[in-house]
């Protein structure tokens, strides 16, 4: 090996999203400890005893961060996790997807009562990738309906979240909104 080659790291797993996926999609991570091939739809490779020490140990940290919680039959979901989760999803689907020129726009309107809900909405919109253009308004320029009725569901807002599709805006928010989501 000459002395500027740099040995390439083998890429690290994220065992944390293994065991919420896996409990989201199994329903509980002690089926996947007792069938490992349940494990493959993630493309996990390596030995059965790796496996079930990386497995406990997400786990446990998932436990922490109120993530997971135990029960008789293994880790189950808590609220907390299923938000997680679904955030998790909205983050890393395809964004390669061509736009179709329309907007999408949030508007909310939570009371002061539920301070928590309305940070937890404001905290997946940004994480989510959305662009706050005032206070409550935050705007995105793919479909994402479906991942917005599913926010309004989980944390009880039915008329408090608005979802649009918007065909025009006004030129400087267009541009404004263009640049930041790097379109043409």
């Amino acid at each position: 090996m000459k002395k500027y080659d740099v040995p390439k790291r083998k890429s690290r797993i994220d065992w944390q999203t293994i065991v919420l996926r896996t409990v989201s999609v199994v329903g509980v991570v002690s089926v996947a400890v007792v069938a490992p091939n349940a494990l493959q739809m993630f493309k996990v490779t390596g030995k059965q005893s790796v496996y079930k020490q990386n497995i406990n140990r997400a786990s446990v940290a998932l436990r922490k961060r109120g993530l997971l919680k135990l029960t008789n039959e293994g880790w189950i979901l808590t609220k907390k996790g299923k938000e997680e989760l679904v955030n998790f999803e909205f983050q890393t689907s395809d964004k390669n997807i061509r736009w179709d020129g329309k907007w999408r726009q949030i508007i909310f309107d939570i009371k002061e009562e539920r301070r928590g809900v309305r940070n937890r909405v404001r905290e997946f919109l940004q994480n989510a990738g959305f662009v706050m253009v005032q206070k409550s308004v935050w705007m995105y320029p793919y479909p994402c309906g479906e991942v917005i009725a599913l926010l309004k569901k989980e944390l009880g807002l039915k008329d408090q979240l608005l979802y649009s599709i918007i065909e025009k805006l006004d030129l400087k928010t267009e541009r404004k909104l263009k640049k930041e989501f790097k379109l043409k």
